[in-house]
């Protein structure tokens, strides 16, 4: 509320009957750029859009003052500088980067896409494109939904949730839940999804596809199973991190991309992450291994590049009991070793640490060999 409100003064709240494209513009500097030119009477408004953005946010939760009035006004400033056909740029549905209240036209010419023209415009609508989380707090366990536009009426009872999620009619979008496990069917609508539109990833994140036929979709998830750090948790360190037992205790990302190979550092078997001709990065996690929060730990790898010039990982990814904290040592691949080189080094659990994940990746167009990956208690 008190940034909201320290941004009133930079709004035009009045017009002369001649300025009709004044009234809630917005100027972005109380003066000037450099001491060169005043911005008094010339309004920015893709800055003001930002602001109507965040007042819109604001205003569902406080009705002390008329937020979403402000953000009303401000995208209809904006849209009635929008050009038309009659602009000699062609740029139709464009705004300018400035505005000349006296004259009535841009301060210069510079178009701007009408992105935040949209997203403020959706937001009104309760069609945000942004991501939004939810948080059910179940005892001690907490739920985490997080879906575009807005979601409501979340529950969960016995082992199945439900929601509400609002989107654009007829658009597709992704749902996220953590942290679960496993589940055994998810609906849209009273309908069964396949298993191609929902799957569980490690270590606990699930991911529907949802196709909003209507205004909204309504959204059932049953047999819930949370993720138990303690029960699953490999208690001995890292299982099968020389990979002779293939992809034993490892969840690849891109299966087609990831495969055992006889090229070893030591034993029989080494794994072979391949992006060569991808467009994307390949990744593969281990599953979680408990650690104690406060206490250090040794990674050791053994990688070997085989082709491309982008970058390799073994990461960190530390864990609480709702999920991801952070992540150590991350994409700091960037040596090349044409020949086995060892990768790692000493890392300290973060407060709330109680497992952690290995991510073994690489870059697009980019292959390497991970073998003797390990995570042991530092002496």
């Amino acid at each position: 509320r008190f940034w909201a409100t320290t941004g009133l003064p930079f709004i035009y709240t009045w017009n002369p009957d001649d300025r009709p494209v004044m009234r809630y513009a917005s100027i972005s500097v109380m003066g000037t750029t450099l001491h060169t030119h005043t911005w008094f009477g010339k309004p920015v408004q893709w800055v003001g859009l930002v602001y109507a953005d965040a007042l819109l946010e604001l205003a569902t939760h406080d009705d002390t003052f008329p937020w979403r009035r402000v953000a009303e006004g401000i995208l209809a400033c904006a849209m009635q500088m929008q050009k038309t056909e009659a602009d000699a740029c062609g740029h139709v549905g464009f705004y300018p980067d400035a505005w000349d209240v006296l004259t009535g036209r841009e301060a210069y010419h510079w178009c701007l896409a009408p992105t935040l023209i949209a997203e403020v415009s959706d937001a009104l609508t309760d069609c945000d494109p942004k991501a939004s989380t939810t948080i059910l707090r179940l005892g001690r366990q907490r739920l985490h939904l997080t879906a575009p536009g807005s979601l409501a009426g979340a529950t969960f009872e016995a082992d199945t949730l439900r929601c509400a999620t609002r989107y654009l009619p007829g658009g597709e979008y992704q749902v996220l839940v953590s942290p679960l496990a496993a589940v055994e069917a998810v609906l849209v609508d009273g309908a069964p999804l396949d298993r191609g539109d929902f799957e569980v990833v490690p270590p606990g994140l699930l991911r529907i596809r949802v196709r909003q036929a209507g205004d909204e979709a309504q959204l059932e998830v049953r047999g819930c199973r949370f993720t138990q750090l303690a029960a699953a948790l490999n208690l001995a360190g890292i299982a099968n991190g020389g990979f002779e037992e293939g992809l034993q205790g490892w969840a690849p990302s891109d299966p087609g991309a990831v495969s055992p190979s006889t090229d070893a550092h030591s034993g029989e078997n080494a794994l072979l992450l391949d992006a060569r001709g991808l467009t994307r990065e390949v990744q593969c996690p281990s599953t979680p291994i408990a650690v104690q929060e406060g206490k250090s730990y040794e990674l050791v790898s053994w990688v070997k590049q085989l082709a491309g010039e982008g970058k390799y990982k073994v990461t960190i990814d530390w864990l609480g009991l709702g999920g991801h904290l952070s992540y150590a040592n991350d994409w700091q691949g960037a040596d090349r070793p044409a020949a086995y080189a060892r990768h790692g080094g000493r890392f300290t659990a973060p407060a709330g640490a109680k497992a952690v994940v290995i991510i073994l990746g690489v870059h697009p167009g980019t292959a390497c060999l991970f073998d003797d990956v390990a995570l042991d208690p530092a002496p």
